[in-house]
């Protein structure tokens, strides 16, 4: 099975630790983070998309869905960091050939002085290489 988690977190994490070093960088879902500004992504779906099934027993390639958050508790401009970290996992995962389908604020109900962010990036990508759609 093709899974590229590894290599799609080490990438996102040297990105946003590049301009936010004292970020914590997680590879599965905290609902409370210990520090702050904090991210994590994780694989929420991997499949075989249809047209990739043959007689083979390996896929060519696989589709993936990951998911991620970011959390900030500035006391002033929370937001703000939140979306600058945001923006730079866009750009991160949009050189992968990743596309958001979706990237909404989600009220933190454990803490509701923490702004949370999410989205979800879907992907495609054999052994070697990630591929746009």
């Amino acid at each position: 099975m093709i899974n590229k988690e590894n290599e799609v977190f080490t990438r996102v994490r040297e990105a946003v630790l590049a301009e936010f070093p004292n970020a914590d960088v997680d590879g599965s879902y905290q609902p409370v983070p210990s520090k702050f500004p904090h991210v994590s992504l994780y694989t929420v779906d991997i499949y075989v998309p249809q047209d990739a099934m043959d007689s083979s027993l390996e896929p060519e390639y696989m589709a993936s869905t990951f998911e991620v958050n970011v959390y900030s508790n500035n006391i002033q401009g929370k937001k703000e960091e939140a979306k600058k970290i945001m923006g730079i996992i866009f750009n991160t995962m949009y050189e992968m050939n990743f596309r958001m389908i979706v990237c909404s604020p989600v009220p933190n109900l454990n803490d509701s002085s923490i702004y949370r962010q999410t989205a979800r990036f879907e992907g495609v990508a054999d052994s070697n290489n990630f591929y746009s759609r």
